[in-house]
């Protein structure tokens, strides 16, 4: 059987060679549509990546790419959304995506432009989805580093809204869309900026609520102490005190004053009220450094009540005596009650770095979770 290269942008990316000094068997990890994939490193420092599609009916594929300077990780991401790109191509007729246009980052030296983005939803009413770009080490002023900045593009890639931050604020650091909150008929979106310092508190951190339609400052929020990291994680919830406004949350992953348990805070879109505090203290037993709120998203409704709930990673978090190994919380959206809890028995995984609410992915009838695991290139689907 032919095993076919896989296409990205137009551009095959042809297998240069498999080798026969193979090292070893590096990942494995269960994919949407039933795919399995597997990453072998060669001794040369190529990787080499094979996938098995079982839903679509796909055959198997197979991608090599040179490591070069670039890390183990951004080797498996590029792999990884290689082939999903070619196995949704299949199911939608086509097994070639093209870029559609490009945004380079401002010309002064590290901006970081890219490091967060989103899509927004319909902003300008043409029937198509705006997004959101974060550049938080952006200086636009030579004596302001870390100011950080944010673009906002419409989908035909014209900039429709750019703010900089101030020195230190890393602007841009986290961004996401929350829904439609002042009710107008626009999505909004929030931005995080946890390098934001008041007076001499340093990294205090800082949240902003921007209305879609005319970027107006609907909330701002900021951190407690010093250290805290308030909004090095951002995101829209849904509506998870049901009343029928969407709701947004923040993590703050260096709370209480820079110590690092970290904590996660649940705001009214309504009227921007808190309506949860979760604290890596009071759920994470030896949580030092644990940084609950490093990464939170919408979990959708887990328990089957009819609101939204949500998921928080701790990926620092070194409980049960394992460095570093990770956990995650999903909480209920009504009460803010503990529901599940993750934990993996593993050195330095770094579970929760990453997480995210999926919709219903194995037809089951409740929302699925996606989990990144840092150290072992890893997601998993719960």
């Amino acid at each position: 059987m032919e095993t076919p290269t896989i296409p990205i942008a137009g551009e095959p990316l042809s297998p240069w060679g498999t080798g026969d000094k193979k090292r070893r068997a590096q990942y494995i990890v269960p994919l949407r549509l039933s795919l399995v994939f597997k990453v072998v490193e060669l001794a040369e420092g190529s990787f080499v990546a094979v996938a098995k599609g079982v839903a679509l009916g796909s055959k198997p594929q197979t991608l090599s790419i040179r490591e070069d300077s670039v890390s183990k990780m951004s080797v498996f991401f590029t792999i990884l959304f290689s082939v999903l790109f070619a196995t949704m191509g299949k199911a939608f007729g086509d097994s070639t995506f093209v870029l559609i246009y490009q945004k380079d980052g401002p010309s002064y030296a590290y901006p970081r432009f890219g490091a967060a983005v989103a899509l927004l939803g319909d902003l300008d009413g043409d029937g198509r989805s705006e997004f959101i770009v974060g550049a938080p080490d952006a200086n636009p002023e030579s004596d302001n580093p870390n100011s950080g900045s944010i673009y906002v593009y419409s989908a035909a890639g014209s900039l429709l809204f750019h703010r900089d931050g101030s020195d230190g604020d890393e602007l841009g650091y986290s961004v996401g869309e929350v829904g439609d909150i002042n009710a107008d008929g626009v999505p909004d979106f929030i931005v995080g900026a946890p390098g934001t310092s008041v007076g001499a508190l340093r990294n205090y951190g800082a949240v902003y609520v921007y209305s879609g339609s005319d970027f107006a400052l609907l909330y701002q929020k900021f951190g407690g102490e010093t250290g805290d990291r308030f909004g090095n994680s951002v995101g829209g919830i849904g509506d998870v005190d049901g009343d029928g406004i969407l709701d947004f949350i923040v993590g703050a992953s260096g709370a209480p004053g820079g110590w690092g348990h970290g904590s996660a805070f649940v705001y009214s879109g309504a009227t921007g009220q808190l309506l949860f505090r979760k604290d890596g203290l009071d759920f994470i037993s030896n949580s030092y450094g644990g940084q609950f709120g490093f990464s939170v998203a919408i979990a959708g409704d887990i328990n089957g009540d009819g609101n939204a709930d949500f998921i928080v990673g701790a990926p620092y978090d070194s409980a049960s005596g394992y460095d570093k190994a990770g956990s995650i919380y999903i909480y209920s959206g009504v009460d803010g009650s503990l529901l599940y809890q993750k934990k993996v028995l593993e050195f330095q995984s770094y579970l929760g770095f990453s997480v995210a609410g999926v919709g219903d992915v194995n037809g089951d009838g409740k929302s699925d979770l996606l989990v990144g695991s840092l150290d072992d290139g890893m997601w998993s689907m719960l």
